[in-house]
């Protein structure tokens, strides 16, 4: 696989869609909000809402929902992918698989 640039908006849709697979839900059921803040040690967490409950999802979760984005939506298998979480002002937050 080539590089391939995952935008905000599909992580977004990707954290929708984990998060719906693992609490038995539709994925428009889930509201997410990415949070990046570089003097964290862990600087890429997003804020999830399920019906009027929130829930911090850590950089490791967004990469597991990634993965699985990865199998149902592209022709490459998301356990092999190098996936890294990247910032810029431009682009918001956005990932690079390779």
């Amino acid at each position: 696989m080539g590089q391939l640039i995952i935008s905000e908006q599909d992580i977004i849709n990707a954290i929708c869609l984990f998060m719906s697979h693992e609490k038995d839900i539709e994925p428009d059921e889930v509201e997410v909000e990415l949070i990046y803040d570089d003097e964290e040690e862990m600087a890429f967490t997003a804020e999830t809402s399920i019906h009027n409950k929130t829930e911090l999802i850590p950089t490791a979760k967004i990469i597991a929902a990634l993965r699985l984005w990865i199998d149902l939506y592209t022709e490459s298998e998301g356990i092999s992918a190098g996936i890294k979480l990247h910032f810029n002002e431009n682009d918001g937050i956005y990932a690079s698989v390779w």
